[in-house]
């Protein structure tokens, strides 16, 4: 089965186009849910031309051994970029894409930050003294990407996240970016970073500014 994509999004560079010699974090599309679990593509940040597919049980759902993983290598595309391999095509466009698996389509969407045009970039106020917003300390999950040493684009990369990995939502930092806050978050064995509201989810109460609340 073959398809093409006509979508509106943000500019940001198609994982086609990222070098290996800077890219140090591999790149995730997670997918709308089939059934009881959902579709993760993962493009390999050290060779582009290579991505993965991974099919996972929703965590209310024990996996019985480890998730089938389906490798894929890049292929022709008319716009775009395009994967296949076995039954699965994943043809995408920016950030955001579309898996066939040989029986449905589903959408998949870039689990990582937007890049703002030029003229939308802000200066970084300093955060030397005491953040405005009260800490929150709620429990939450990353649905995958960059962790920076500030809240903002252009500051460091300190690591990266899987989809559905749990942080904790230490503090809203009042910087906003696409309708979505950067947060001060927590996760792993006492590691902190910062993470853009807008790959995030949480079940806690009143949580303004990030993406949505966890299934």
């Amino acid at each position: 089965m073959r398809f093409s994509l006509g979508l509106g999004v943000l500019a940001l560079a198609t994982p086609l186009q990222f070098s290996p010699a800077f890219a140090s974090f591999d790149d995730q599309f997670a997918c709308d849910a089939i059934g009881d679990g959902a579709y993760t593509i993962t493009i390999s940040s050290r060779d582009p031309s290579q991505a993965s597919v991974v099919y996972q049980l929703d965590g209310d759902f024990p996996q019985e051994g480890e998730p089938d993983v389906t490798k894929l290598k890049a292929a022709p595309s008319a716009s775009g970029f395009r994967y296949t391999g076995g039954e699965f095509e994943f043809h995408g466009k920016g950030n955001e894409g579309r898996l066939s698996d040989g029986h449905e389509v589903v959408d998949c969407r870039f689990q990582g930050e937007p890049v703002l045009e030029e003229e939308e970039a802000r200066v970084l106020p300093d955060l030397s003294d005491d953040m405005a917003w009260p800490p929150l300390n709620a429990m939450g999950f990353s649905l995958g990407g960059k962790v920076r040493a500030g809240p903002g684009i252009d500051t460091p990369q300190i690591d990266s996240l899987q989809y559905k990995e749990p942080v904790v939502l230490v503090q809203n930092s009042g910087i906003e970016m696409n309708g979505y806050y950067w947060f001060k978050i927590s996760y792993g064995e006492a590691q902190e970073g910062y993470q853009w509201g807008g790959i995030m989810c949480s079940d806690a109460l009143h949580v303004i500014g990030i993406y949505e609340t966890c299934e």
